[in-house]
């Protein structure tokens, strides 16, 4: 990095990031990193898109990436120019999970719950949009019972401690 701030599309960034690695969850289940010269052609021809939603990062990594594009489907759904900052293209394809009325990735579904109760203030009463019977053990990487609750444990843990924290230090 040129500078030794941080910009606001590296902060998000490092956020999310930080969240997945929190609750153990692989960078690669929320996003893709292309070359920065890649084009909407040249990454649906190189690159196997899954179907649920990614944010595509054009750098030479993620924090140093300048153009975002988003993909649905196996396709490069919002390309680089229409997706001004890092923000706009999280808000695509976060919003796409609405739009389609997609379940998110079991892989995925902790840091996007997260994203969706406590930054967006979307709190159903009960469910979730992620239904999968089973998953990945994080612990042994084999599959297992997925525990079917109306929220996950993990995320109203992070939210109690972070609460407590809050309070403890505006007091």
């Amino acid at each position: 990095m040129e500078s030794t701030e941080m910009n606001n599309h590296q902060i998000a960034i490092a956020a999310i990031l930080l969240l997945m690695k929190f609750f153990q969850e692989q960078d690669d289940q929320i996003f893709i990193l292309t070359d920065p010269t890649s084009t909407k052609m040249s990454i649906e021809q190189e690159v196997t898109l899954p179907t649920t939603p990614r944010v595509i990062m054009l750098g030479r990594s993620f924090m140093s990436s300048t153009h975002w594009m988003v993909s649905i489907e196996g396709k490069v759904f919002f390309e680089a120019n229409q997706l001004n900052d890092f923000a706009s293209a999280f808000a695509v394809f976060f919003g796409s999970f609405y739009a389609f009325n997609l379940e998110y990735q079991e892989s995925a579904s902790i840091t996007l719950e997260l994203v969706q109760r406590f930054f967006l203030r979307i709190n159903p009463d009960e469910g979730t949009k992620c239904t999968a019977k089973v998953g990945t053990s994080r612990k042994t990487g084999g599959v297992v019972q997925r525990k079917v609750t109306s929220i996950s444990s993990r995320v109203t843990t992070f939210l109690q401690r972070l609460t407590e924290f809050e309070w403890k230090t505006s007091n």
